[in-house]
């Protein structure tokens, strides 16, 4: 399951929250975000992708 990060846009509060793939486009409840009155949810992109690569395992496609 991914993280998802949701930016309250009345407070600037950024919430991450753990989901099935299914409920991408949820914004967050009451419960996972109980420190937010009166949310305002905009869905964020953030963070970037890494490989774990080690020294030996080869350059190649399909080496890993």
């Amino acid at each position: 399951m991914p993280f998802y990060y949701w930016l309250d846009k009345k407070s600037g509060k950024e919430v991450e929250i753990l989901r099935p793939f299914a409920d991408y486009d949820k914004p967050p409840t009451v419960e996972e975000a109980p420190h937010v009155k009166d949310p305002e949810w905009e869905r964020q992109i953030q963070g970037g992708q890494s490989i774990v690569k080690g020294y030996n395992w080869g350059s190649g496609k399909g080496n890993w």
